[in-house]
């Protein structure tokens, strides 16, 4: 599958996620965005969410430090669908954050190439906390119980290593001591200069070259070639490398642009879902979804729920889908909160793609919309 053209990567997100969705007869309802932009729910609480607050509480003591950090956690930005057994075996449904701390702390040498390139499967399970063994009683001694490697936090753990371990020997071989300093490279070649990178003012000030950094990022990083072919239509979603990119900016590495293509929204499984929940993605003509038991909830849940601060809410009955079903799903997405832009724009809103984003996580981590009741699952995947 080929990779976007050169200064075309945003652009052809947006477009390819548009034609992939009307290819699966995915409806995006503008009534349903019209009434949710208008009620009660939205219009108190939208301008209250903050977006971009990646406040950590480490001291870093370079800036490549801080980049390799940051990186390290779009990296590892996945596991969505083996949430319910993470919770259950660490009081926490998601691994990201706790493993890039543990990392961080435990021995810096694990945050450099060499480290990620040659580090273990026992060393990943321990720094996450998880038991990736199962036992089994032994089918030639009566009594006897065995324990092997096994289960999801098994399947779990060999995803993690396996995206460390490839991320490492990239950097390694492209001559790069840590993660940091390859991210700042990208930062230096976009720019022109690091120190003026450093200093605020980045590459997303130029129109285009926003795009330059996601595709040096995808085109060298497996683990962020986000994308598929569903039915003859590419989709690219190419979460982690834009998540990495709102951090950037969010920790002022690169400003936000006055001109050029706006990034889109970080397409992962939340927030597919609540647009389905909300009515403002409608499978129901969909031959490739249609069967897909997301439920839709009535019309009067979109003005009645108020967004409020609560804990996440822990998934654990949403159904599983296939892999091409979650692109076209995430596509849909990418497309819906484009329109919802565009509409709100019509009714005197201001808002971008990952304020919008930001919103739909807190309407999603609100008790009241049981997010974990549909959020739809995949494993055996590094992009969810």
């Amino acid at each position: 599958m080929n990779l976007p053209a050169s200064n075309a990567y945003l652009r052809t997100i947006r477009s390819a996620a548009e034609a992939a969705t009307r290819t699966a007869a995915v409806r995006i309802n503008d009534g349903a965005i019209a009434r949710l932009l208008t009620s009660t729910a939205f219009t108190a609480s939208f301008e209250r969410v903050p977006v971009g607050h990646m406040a950590m509480p480490l001291q870093f003591p370079t800036k490549a430090h801080e980049l390799g950090f940051f990186g390290l956690l779009s990296i590892l930005n996945f596991g969505s669908g083996f949430e319910e057994e993470l919770h259950r075996a660490t009081g926490r449904g998601t691994f990201d954050k706790a493993l890039a701390f543990s990392m961080y702390i435990a021995d810096e040498d694990l945050m450099s190439a060499r480290g990620m390139q040659g580090i273990s499967e026992t060393k990943i399970a321990e720094l996450i906390g998880v038991n990736v063994h199962q036992e089994r009683a032994d089918a030639s001694l009566p009594g006897v119980v065995i324990g092997e490697l096994g289960g999801p936090m098994y399947e779990l753990v060999k995803l993690v290593t396996l995206t460390l371990n490839e991320t490492g020997e990239i950097l390694v071989k492209g001559g790069y001591a840590h993660l940091g300093i390859f991210i700042a490279r990208v930062l230096e070649t976009a720019q022109g200069s690091l120190e003026v990178i450093l200093e605020h003012v980045g590459c997303f000030q130029c129109p285009g070259r926003c795009a330059d950094q996601l595709g040096k990022l995808v085109r060298t990083f497996p683990t962020f070639q986000d994308m598929a072919v569903v039915d003859g239509h590419p989709i690219f979603c190419f979460k982690k490398a834009l998540l990495l990119i709102a951090v950037l900016v969010a920790r002022n590495f690169v400003s936000v642009p006055s001109a050029g293509p706006p990034l889109p929204i970080l397409a992962d499984s939340v927030v597919p879902s609540l647009l389905v929940h909300l009515g403002v993605i409608d499978l129901s003509a969909s031959h490739r979804l249609a069967s897909v038991p997301l439920p839709v909830a009535s019309a009067d849940r979109l003005v009645a729920t108020p967004v409020a601060s609560a804990s996440p809410v822990m998934a654990s009955a949403g159904p599983v889908v296939s892999r091409e079903e979650a692109y076209i799903l995430r596509a849909a997405a990418i497309h819906a909160v484009g329109r919802m832009v565009e509409i709100a724009g019509e009714q005197g809103v201001e808002a971008v793609d990952l304020m919008l984003n930001q919103w739909l996580w807190k309407m999603a981590e609100t008790d009241g919309y049981e997010l974990g009741r549909f959020e739809f699952k995949l494993r055996g995947t590094v992009f969810l």
